[in-house]
């Protein structure tokens, strides 16, 4: 270890139990109590949707980090979750992250099967291709984004 200090943070998981005003308060009261982020699990079949949520939550927080808490390649296309992220990311800059994971409730709740490793890989390096670059290559096409968030390291 190079005997870097770095500080703790401290975030929440929360569930989408809530209606999206009452979970943008909840954001708002949990900033204000120095939460650093909140992420909001990304399962579609409790009928509302994590990117909706985590789009209020920044209206109402100034400095919390936001992200799914996670979303899945799966029933989530790349070039979709992308989109999602840049548009976070216009709302809140540099607050906005993403998760991703091969899918486990969502997609056993769609009837699909998870993603294998190599198919989540594929979507990690789509994924930072249209986030970095705004294009990348997908099972031999190039999708493309037209707002490409800004590079992240």
């Amino acid at each position: 270890m190079s005997g870097e200090h770095h500080p703790l943070e401290v975030g929440l998981r929360v569930p989408l139990g809530a209606p999206l005003p009452e979970l943008a308060s909840f954001a708002a009261r949990a900033e204000r109590a120095g939460l650093d982020g909140i992420g909001v699990p990304d399962h579609h079949h409790t009928g509302r949707d994590a990117y909706l949520a985590l789009a209020a939550m920044v209206l109402s927080t100034s400095r919390l980090r936001l992200f799914p808490a996670t979303s899945n390649v799966v029933t989530r296309h790349p070039l979709v979750l992308a989109a999602l992220l840049a548009s976070l990311d216009e709302l809140a800059p540099g607050r906005a992250e993403l998760t991703v994971a091969p899918g486990f409730l969502s997609v056993e709740k769609a009837g699909r099967p998870r993603a294998t490793r190599d198919a989540l890989g594929r979507a990690v390096r789509t994924l930072r291709g249209l986030l970095h670059d705004g294009v990348a290559e997908q099972d031999g096409r190039t999708p493309t984004a037209r707002a490409a968030t800004s590079p992240r390291p």
